[in-house]
């Protein structure tokens, strides 16, 4: 049983740890936060969009 609740417990903060940009983008009420979740969703993986899209979070939004 124990086991069990470590293995889901670990699932959750990979999980959370996959998602951190897409998480900090909503948390910061960023703009582009649907796209920066898309980015991080389908090119996350490859270590190269979750820096991209963790890099996009922090940006500032542009003003004109």
């Amino acid at each position: 049983m124990l086991e069990t609740i470590l293995n889901i417990g670990t699932l959750v903060f990979l999980a959370m740890l996959y998602f951190l940009p897409a998480l900090l983008a909503a948390a910061r009420e960023n703009p582009h936060k649907v796209p920066i979740f898309i980015l991080n969703l389908f090119t996350g993986w490859t270590g190269l969009g979750w820096v991209a899209a963790l890099i996009w979070t922090f940006m500032p939004p542009k003003t004109s």
